[in-house]
C-alpha cells in the first residue's frame, strides 16, 4: 500500500521492545508507520512508549489491552482506574488449548465495567484445521457475553505462503461468521515474516 500510494491505517497493539525484539530497523519502522494516513495505538500507554509518531496522525478509538495467561494475575480495578475501556482476552489456541486464565480475566473485567472481547490464537496449516479451530474457539466461549467482535490472532506462519495464509485466515473467519452471525476482526503480527493479510483487510 505504501509503495503504490494506497491509503492505509497502521494499528499498534503493544510496545514491541517489551516483547524482546524489534523486527525492523527503528528509523525505517517509524518512517513506514508515519506514512500511514492514520495511526491507531490501542492505548495512551502504547502511544507514549513510542517517541517517533507524528502526533497529528494518532487516533485512539478505545483505550484497550489484550491479555492472556502470560500477564498473570491482573487487578482489574486498577486497570479500570487507568482508563482502560476494553480488554481482549485470549480464550484459546489451536484446536485443544484453553487459556487457563480466560474465565478469571473475563469475570474480572466484567465486574469492573470494562468491555470484553475474546480472541483465538490461530495455528492452523490448512483450511480444514482453520475451520476446526473456529468451532473450538466458539465452544470455549459458550455462555459468555462479549461486548466486542470475536478476533483472530494469526502471528506465526511457518512455511506458509501468502496465498495459503489468506485462505486459512478466510476459512477461520468465514466459519466464525457462519456459526455466530457476527463479523469477526483480524489481528496479527509476525516478527519472522513480512506477510500481510492484504486481500482480507482490503475487503
Amino acid at each position: 500500500a505504501r509503495r503504490i500510494g494506497i491509503p492505509y491505517v497502521w494499528h499498534i497493539r503493544e510496545y514491541i521492545k517489551e516483547q524482546g525484539f524489534w523486527f525492523l530497523d527503528e528509523n525505517n519502522a517509524y518512517s513506514m508507520i508515519n506514512d500511514a494516513n492514520v495511526i491507531i495505538p490501542v492505548s495512551e500507554y502504547v502511544t507514549n512508549c513510542y517517541k517517533g509518531f507524528k502526533k497529528e496522525k494518532i487516533e485512539i478509538v478505545y483505550d484497550g489491552i489484550d491479555v492472556s495467561e502470560w500477564q498473570g494475575l491482573i487487578d482489574y480495578s486498577s486497570v479500570k482506574a487507568d482508563g482502560i475501556d476494553v480488554v481482549y482476552i485470549r480464550s484459546s489456541e489451536g484446536n485443544n488449548y484453553i487459556d487457563p486464565d480466560a474465565i478469571r480475566n473475563y469475570n474480572g473485567a466484567k465486574e469492573n465495567g470494562i468491555k470484553v472481547g475474546f480472541y483465538h490464537y490461530l495455528t492452523a496449516r490448512s483450511i480444514e484445521e482453520a475451520q476446526e479451530e473456529a468451532r473450538f474457539f466458539i465452544a470455549t466461549i459458550s455462555g459468555k457475553t462479549p461486548d466486542c467482535r470475536l478476533a483472530m490472532d494469526f502471528e506465526s506462519f511457518g512455511s506458509l505462503n501468502v496465498t495459503e495464509i489468506n485462505r486459512i485466515s478466510e476459512a477461520f473467519l468465514t466459519t466464525l461468521e457462519e456459526v455466530t452471525g457476527e463479523d469477526p476482526k483480524i489481528t496479527g503480527r509476525s516478527p519472522e515474516n513480512n506477510y500481510r493479510i492484504s486481500e482480507l483487510v482490503g475487503d
